[in-house]
């Protein structure tokens, strides 16, 4: 079994949600939280740490990582604007393993196990009427029993599942005893991303 946690907020401009220019946070996250009220609107999360989401290990299947995350538990919160509540909301959701959302302080979701890909979750009417236009707080729990891991949650419209973006990957390059000073110099701004020989580049090839 392999573990996924990885959390987005991701608002595209569709109908009822407000565009966020920052879809992967960042977020809030704890590693070893010891607070009863974690997931309410009031508490203190200025000691946290701050990070982009999803949270998880990088080689966990289909998981789109931002934030390393490979301990037992993670703890996450974000506030969120809505210009207009959609008529559907929904949880938008690929989770390793146990987790639990909370939505303006109240739980809307409890997700046991895993899952290998994101799966949209409806809101039920009563959790729905916890979203409110204007500023919200979605708080997400992930605890994580052995493998893999990642956790990923976004609130969307049903009737519009966003197309979620490509990892950002690391800001440094790999690190090993054997890098060369150029190397070392390489960054995601200066990297060569065009085909290296495109005169020898094939438009079909078959084995």
């Amino acid at each position: 079994m392999r573990i996924l946690l990885l959390i987005t907020l991701i608002f595209p401009c569709f109908s009822g949600l407000q565009a966020d220019d920052h879809p992967n946070g960042p977020w809030r996250y704890s590693l070893q939280n010891s607070n009863n009220d974690w997931f309410q609107s009031g508490f203190d999360d200025s000691a946290w740490k701050s990070g982009p989401g999803g949270f998880g290990e990088p080689s966990t299947p289909g998981s789109r990582v931002n934030t390393e995350w490979t301990s037992p538990d993670i703890w996450l919160r974000r506030s969120f604007n809505v210009a207009q509540v959609p008529k559907k909301p929904a949880l938008y959701v690929h989770h390793d393993e146990d987790t639990e959302v909370y939505l303006n302080g109240k739980l809307v979701a409890e997700l046991k196990r895993w899952t290998t890909e994101y799966q949209v979750v409806p809101l039920s009417a009563e959790a729905a009427k916890t979203l409110v236009e204007g500023t919200n707080l979605l708080a997400v729990h992930c605890h994580q029993t052995g493998g893999g891991q990642f956790i990923d949650v976004h609130l969307i419209d049903a009737d519009n599942v966003p197309k979620l973006p490509v990892p950002r990957g690391p800001d440094l390059p790999f690190q090993s005893k054997l890098i060369t000073e150029w190397g070392q110099k390489v960054t995601p701004e200066n990297a060569w991303t065009e085909y290296p020989r495109p005169q020898l580049e094939r438009s079909s090839w078959s084995c």
